[in-house]
């Protein structure tokens, strides 16, 4: 498969709700504010979240973290 810069080019849009407050698990979580699902990058592999991003076509909500130097942490970041 081929390095897709997908998660280099993600635009912040906060969320006001904070996500413990949201009902679900640790990578899909509904907020009842925006009445989506949010998704969270950390739980996900480069491939799992670029998959995800593509078959959404780029529309959805995501929690995720950015290190100093641009990169967002995946669940292999962990390992």
């Amino acid at each position: 498969m081929r390095e897709l810069p997908l998660l280099d080019n993600l635009r912040d849009v906060p969320c006001a709700v904070d996500w413990q407050a949201m009902a679900g698990g640790e990578r899909v979580r509904h907020c009842t504010r925006c009445q989506q699902n949010v998704y969270n990058l950390a739980d996900m592999t480069r491939e799992e979240a670029e998959a995800l991003i593509l078959g959404r076509s780029g529309r959805l909500r995501m929690r995720y973290f950015r290190r100093a130097d641009g990169t967002v942490v995946l669940h292999e970041c962990f390992r």
